[in-house]
């Protein structure tokens, strides 16, 4: 008869007291960990609200002094340094609105020069355009007289004097002679001067009307025999004048190149070298006639002859009252 054998089965272990007293003191060991920890959170809130106190104890310690500050004139003190302050702001925004002003101003002056100058240079083109015409006639007129020169038939000249046509810039000679000699020019000795023993063909005297010009200037002018052109003195808004006779000049000599030898200019100006070297590739001969001190180098070198004038082209007292 066989045995059988029973399973292996684990022997059951039964808890003593011993251990259940030891997991319950770590409960309480990790519970007294929790409780240490709270406690530690409670005394940082603790410290920090003893900081803010100290804060806020500061805060109203401060505020008092304010307080007290204030009751004794401090904020009066403050006001009138604010109200000050503000005063000077005021003044240097005014300061800042007048510089502003001006500034307009002077931009204003500028848009009116730069319109000036636009309508100078839209007359200045104006009058290119009708020299251009001038001198081309000219031009084509000296072409028909060489064609006739070449196929007529050859004639006996008589010598004849030069024709000389004087053109006087009035303005550049009148405020020279003032402020060089203190006087007046005597356009007759200026005339006699120009002709020597030549033949007048035309004699021109180119003025800007002004107050220091009267009447009986223009008058002596006229009995000197001269042919008067007057123009007006154009006041601009800027308070800037205009007023020369450069162009008509020019005009008026090209347009007697046919008819005169000799050109005599009476004046100083710079501008008027070109104008010399143009007429001298027409064969005209052209003299300068003006004060050395108030003259351009350039137009004594280009002229074929330079005639310097002096104090004997000024009206002396007894003079000057004799022909008033």
């Amino acid at each position: 008869m066989t045995e059988k054998k029973l399973p292996y089965r684990k022997p059951h272990t039964f808890a003593t007291p011993v251990d259940s007293l030891s997991m319950a003191e770590l409960k309480f060991q990790e519970r007294l960990k929790e409780v240490r920890k709270d406690l530690a959170r409670v005394n940082e809130k603790k410290e920090s609200l003893r900081k803010t106190n100290k804060l806020l104890q500061q805060d109203i310690k401060r505020l008092e002094e304010e307080c007290r500050g204030l009751k004794t004139g401090s904020l009066a003190e403050a006001l009138e340094a604010e109200k000050k302050q503000l005063e000077e702001n005021i003044a240097e925004l005014k300061i800042r609105v007048a510089e502003g002003e001006a500034l307009g101003d002077k931009i204003k002056s500028f848009e009116d020069r730069t319109r000036a100058l636009r309508d100078d240079n839209r007359e200045l083109k104006q009058q290119q355009k009708l020299l251009k015409k001038i001198i081309q006639e000219m031009e084509r007129r000296l072409a028909v007289r060489k064609r006739k020169k070449k196929f007529s038939r050859p004639q006996i000249r008589h010598v004849r004097k030069a024709r000389v046509a004087l053109l006087v810039d009035v303005q550049n000679l009148f405020y020279s002679a003032r402020s060089l000699f203190g006087g007046w020019i005597d356009f007759n000795r200026l005339k006699e001067a120009a002709l020597e023993d030549r033949e007048l063909a035309r004699a021109v005297a180119y003025v800007i009307k002004g107050p220091q010009l009267d009447d009986k200037f223009f008058t002596v002018l006229r009995k000197s025999g001269y042919q008067v052109r007057e123009k007006e003195l154009v006041y601009r808004e800027d308070g800037t004048r205009k007023g020369n006779w450069d162009i008509g000049i020019v005009i008026d000599s090209l347009q007697m190149l046919n008819d005169v030898d000799v050109m005599v200019l009476a004046s100083g100006d710079g501008d008027f070298v070109e104008l010399v070297n143009f007429l001298k590739s027409r064969m005209i001969r052209v003299e300068i006639m003006s004060f050395p001190q108030a003259t351009a180098h350039e137009l004594k070198v280009v002229a074929d002859r330079y005639y310097p004038m002096g104090e004997e082209f000024i009206f002396k007292k007894d003079e000057k009252k004799s022909t008033e």
